[in-house]
């Protein structure tokens, strides 16, 4: 029954942090205009969910133009946002901790896609797999640190290892000259008491 019940808290853990991210609806300025806008903050930084995204496009074949901070993508049809031959408009604003992805759909007729529309669900679930792709990106980046890290620790463990051998070796010869030490001491006081006995 335990085992039953942890499981059941591990499952419910896990389907709250897969369903903490949210994707609103929102009015945001788009050259010098408020337009209907998808929008989701994520607490990691600015620079990597810009990285994240751009890749994201570019891994799915889509060309963008950046100017003033907004990204285009004219003309595109993009099955994973259920959309054909529209405008898509990111922004991406923040800080070093946290930033928030706009996203702009606009249709042939210049309607901006927002909330209740066909498209909404699709686009709604294509940020949540954007989310996804900033995660693995962000561990691809701690795998990376921390293999560095790693490496480091191996190459002041293995120099600690070498200055182990050089000591061992030094201790044996210093051995060896205590070895020989000694029996020159031995040898001298025997050469001293001799001088002594002839003194008697």
């Amino acid at each position: 029954m335990k085992k039953l019940l942890l499981t059941l808290a591990a499952a419910i853990a896990t389907c709250t942090i897969a369903h903490s991210q949210v994707v609103n609806m929102a009015n945001a300025e788009l050259n010098k205009q408020q337009r209907p806008a998808f929008t989701m903050q994520v607490d990691y930084s600015k620079k990597l969910v810009v990285e994240a995204v751009e890749k994201r496009f570019k891994n799915d074949k889509l060309k963008g133009k950046a100017s003033g901070g907004v990204t285009c993508y004219a003309k595109a049809t993009y099955s994973a946002m259920c959309v054909t031959n529209c405008d898509i408009y990111t922004i991406i604003d923040g800080n070093g901790k946290s930033a928030t992805v706009n996203i702009f759909v606009a249709r042939e007729n210049g309607n901006y896609i927002t909330s209740g529309d066909d498209e909404e669900q699709c686009i709604k679930k294509f940020m949540l797999s954007l989310y996804a792709d900033v995660q693995a990106l962000d561990l691809h980046y701690q795998i990376e640190e921390q293999t560095k890290v790693y490496e480091k620790a191996v190459k002041d463990h293995e120099k600690l290892l070498d200055k182990k051998a050089d000591l061992e070796k030094e201790l044996k010869n210093v051995e060896k000259d205590i070895q020989n030490a000694d029996k020159e001491k031995a040898h001298q006081k025997d050469v001293l008491e001799q001088l002594k006995k002839k003194q008697q």
